[in-house]
């Protein structure tokens, strides 16, 4: 049987080449709800970081960016689209990063992707520098 984060992970490295036709107009929506206490200079990851939208978002307001995916395929497609951004392949359920390595975290439509999306905000906990901001969104009718 497979597991959902298994599930999750087949759909994404079998949708990366299409995820920008279909789904850039929709999640770039909340790009700048997501920015707002983004400060330049910051030490920003990106976890869920997809074809790296987001991650460009937050270099462009002067931010050292880090992108995480558990796809390879979207990885190497942020990496491509953003190659001065460092993206990386990882679990937001499971981060490879030290504790405190980070001023902010962000996550755009990631949290309903996740087997355990509650391992996911204790890691942004964890990567957290103290005084950072976490910065989530949800797929939710527009009045929410």
């Amino acid at each position: 049987m497979t597991s959902f984060k298994e599930f999750e992970h087949e759909g994404w490295e079998l949708v990366a080449d299409k995820y920008h036709q279909y789904f850039e107009h929709l999640t770039r929506q909340t790009i700048p709800a997501l920015m707002e206490n983004i400060k330049s200079g910051a030490k920003v990851i990106d976890v869920a970081s997809g074809p790296g939208y987001v991650a460009a978002a937050a270099e462009e307001k002067g931010c050292t960016v880090t992108g995480v995916d558990f796809s390879a395929v979207m990885v190497k497609k942020a990496a491509s689209n953003y190659p001065k951004i460092t993206f990386a392949e990882g679990d937001a359920e499971n981060l490879s990063f030290d504790d405190k390595s980070f001023d902010d975290y962000i996550m755009n439509f990631g949290l309903l992707h996740l087997e355990q999306p509650e391992k996911a905000l204790a890691e942004a906990h964890r990567v957290l520098r103290k005084g950072g901001t976490a910065a989530f969104t949800v797929w939710a009718p527009p009045d929410r």
